[in-house]
């Protein structure tokens, strides 16, 4: 099961004390309208709570997958942050996608965002749902759940949001992924998993936007496209600029490549920083190509990333991305155990640094003032990686 914060977990375990003195009378009226399993039930409308980052979401289409194959005369509606729109087109996963800013997530706790998150559980409440679904055992979204008032309402009790469910998911000791934790869910509702693993599609437009893209940058058909995003959702796990630049100088001085650096508004000045400390041996035998600079929307970086041979990032979405799209990455992790969120391919390469005690680690800054889990991460470390992958693809 994934780890949790256990400052979040005393919490949410006070408030669901609470919670169940005051919803017991609520959890006998279910237990006798409830008589039917679980399992056996066929619902007409079907509401999925699914508010997650870009990796979180990715590792939640095997389970949505799993749940339209399960319930395919239903109405599936599906519940989740704005950037789901663009993670999920094309892939028929539910009937409806509803997004909103999630607070806990953006941590935008302004009274215009919680008013909205409300106006939505208003307009949800005004359906008749059969089934409602949460998979993380999160206690807010289960909170929601409970609000909108889905008839059954299944989720893990992990953080203790069980007075509020009315079939409550037993948690599996066997499993360590978070993409097993989700598959469990849809296990214990009787749907079949086998062999489900995340996949992003493309449009055949899209397709050609990317190639025309790279004709545009004049791109040599004969480099490896080399894909680097320096980007990561916390500072504690980024890396630093000038050991990025000097693993690209050593790919650049033995491998025809050209660099593509992935990057958004906030994270430019980290993707200038490394074109700052770019500077590769000149040779007069070879031609060394300078990195070239991307910034679009998501479905772009998608577009663009499935025509690169290769990805080097850190613990983020685009790890993910690049693993659904099945092309080969190097990982850099940190604070974070692969083992519970990793990517999801045998073309994901992790490296890491083992000898970190302390890790999972929740904490915004490094609490060890000797050393640190990213700095511990040396240039030749990713380099051997990037090297051995590389050679793979020129023999493939």
């Amino acid at each position: 099961m994934r780890p949790w914060n256990r400052k979040k977990l005393i919490v949410g375990r006070i408030v669901a004390g609470t919670l169940a003195a005051l919803l017991w009378p609520m959890k006998v009226r279910d237990r006798l309208r409830n008589d039917v399993p679980i399992s056996q039930i066929q619902p007409r409308h079907v509401l999925i709570f699914e508010p997650g980052l870009i990796g979180d979401l990715v590792l939640s289409i095997s389970t949505l997958a799993a749940f339209r194959n399960r319930y395919p005369q239903a109405q599936i509606t599906v519940i989740s942050t704005p950037v789901a729109k663009a993670m999920f087109q094309g892939l028929d996963l539910a009937d409806e996608l509803l997004t909103f800013d999630c607070p806990w997530l953006s941590y935008n706790y302004s009274w215009k965002n919680l008013k909205t998150t409300w106006q939505l559980v208003r307009r949800l409440r005004h359906q008749q749902w059969d089934l409602g679904i949460e998979f993380r055992g999160d206690l807010r979204s289960i909170f929601l759940m409970f609000l909108v008032g889905p008839q059954r309402r299944v989720s893990y009790n992990v953080t203790g949001g069980g007075s509020m469910l009315t079939d409550i998911v037993p948690v599996n000791p066997a499993t360590i992924h978070a993409h097993e934790d989700n598959l469990e869910v849809a296990r214990f509702l009787g749907c079949v998993t086998t062999g489900l693993f995340p996949k992003l599609a493309l449009s055949r437009q899209e397709k050609q936007w990317s190639r025309d893209w790279l004709k545009q940058h004049h791109i040599d058909s004969k480099c490896l496209l080399v894909g680097v995003h320096p980007g990561a959702s916390r500072a504690i796990k980024r890396w630093f600029p000038e050991r990025f630049a000097q693993v690209m100088e050593s790919v650049a001085e033995q491998f025809p490549v050209q660099f593509i650096l992935f990057t958004t508004p906030t994270e430019l000045p980290f993707v200038r920083a490394i074109q700052k400390h770019w500077c590769p041996k000149q040779s007069t035998s070879k031609v060394i190509h300078e990195p070239i600079e991307f910034m679009g929307s998501l479905r772009e970086f998608m577009a663009v990333l499935d025509r690169c041979h290769i990805l080097l990032c850190l613990d983020s979405g685009s790890a993910h991305i690049a693993a659904a799209l099945q092309k080969p990455s190097v990982v850099l992790y940190g604070p974070v155990n692969p083992d519970f969120s990793g990517p999801l391919s045998k073309k994901s390469k992790i490296v890491i640094k083992e000898d970190f005690p302390c890790r999972p680690c929740n904490s915004d800054v490094c609490l060890l003032s000797d050393r640190n889990c990213m700095d511990s991460i040396t240039v030749e470390d990713v380099v051997q990686v990037m090297h051995s992958e590389l050679k793979q693809i020129v023999v493939d």
